[in-house]
């Protein structure tokens, strides 16, 4: 949206220059270049915006691509660190798994115990 809206901007500037710069937005690409790059905050240095629209646009890109790239980092960080709370419930699902299973099996031998001392005395 953003390179869309550079290229009809800057367009008409370049189209009414005498001596047309090194760098034109005649073509999409250039513009999403130019986006591309202003997003990343990396800049280039043939490649500027020349009317006061295309560089408010241009500032208002930058701005969000380093909001964008903020975000990016923000869902990394937390994704990294949900996978160590994942480790610590799965610790916990194991070890109450574990006492569950001892539990039971706790059980399942009263219950034998019981049924032959029932059997031994002839209690059936």
């Amino acid at each position: 949206m953003d390179a869309y809206i550079i290229r009809i901007w800057e367009r008409p500037y370049f189209e009414l220059a005498f001596d047309p710069p090194y760098y034109e937005f005649q073509e999409m690409s250039s513009a999403i270049w130019y986006t591309i790059i202003s997003m990343t905050s990396v800049g280039y240095g043939n490649i500027v915006a020349s009317t006061h629209i295309g560089r408010a646009c241009a500032v208002f890109t930058i701005i969000n691509g380093a909001f964008l790239l903020a975000l990016l980092v923000g869902l990394i960080i937390d994704w990294f660190k949900l996978d160590s709370h994942k480790k610590e419930t799965l610790q916990k699902i194991s070890e109450e798994r574990l006492a569950a299973n001892f539990i039971k099996t706790s059980l399942s031998y009263n219950i034998l115990k019981q049924k032959r001392t029932r059997y031994l005395r002839g209690e059936q």
